[in-house]
């Protein structure tokens, strides 16, 4: 006769039992440590979670069903924290630099000795700026930069332009 699969009842609870503590023996079918009675596995049949037991010539060989469970989790990272505060630093850094406007100014100062300004010769600063952006406003920034640090209206000032009148050295 061949093996024949059919609803378990309260019955088949001792031979259930049986098979599922060889289980747990040779740590094959579970990772459960305890061995179940018969009325363990009496509990089980509540109505709501089939269990099917397979027979073989009228003696119970296997058994399959399935109960509902959840897991939980609990756990503590205490390095969570640090995590949050630096990536709220990290976003806010990054807003910064989006709002910043990228300038950069040169300021070169030497002594000119070939000129005629006395023994030492002249002083010539010559200053330079870029723009990272398309940001406007650099040029009237960087006149009235120059015209700060030289004192004077320094060249191109009323030009219009707002930028310094590029000069050259004449010899």
């Amino acid at each position: 006769m061949n093996p024949v699969a059919r609803p378990a009842s309260p019955d088949d609870a001792e031979r259930i039992a049986q098979i599922y503590n060889e289980g747990i023996a040779d740590r094959v079918g579970t990772f459960e440590t305890r061995p179940r009675t018969a009325a363990d596995v009496r509990a089980w049949f509540d109505g709501t979670h089939p269990i099917v037991v397979v027979e073989h010539d009228g003696t119970v060989i296997a058994f399959d069903g399935y109960r509902q469970w959840a897991a939980l989790q609990l756990s503590h990272d205490s390095g969570q924290s640090t995590v949050l505060v630096a990536a709220i630093l990290m976003l806010a850094g990054l807003m910064v630099s989006l709002t910043v406007r990228r300038r950069r100014v040169w300021v070169r100062v030497r002594t000119d000795p070939d000129a005629r300004g006395g023994p030492q010769g002249r002083t010539v600063v010559s200053v330079g700026g870029l723009a990272r952006s398309d940001a406007g406003g650099f040029g009237p920034e960087f006149a009235e930069l120059v015209t700060r640090m030289t004192g004077a209206a320094g060249p191109g000032a009323g030009t219009g332009s707002g930028r310094p009148a590029p000069t050259r050295r004449k010899d």
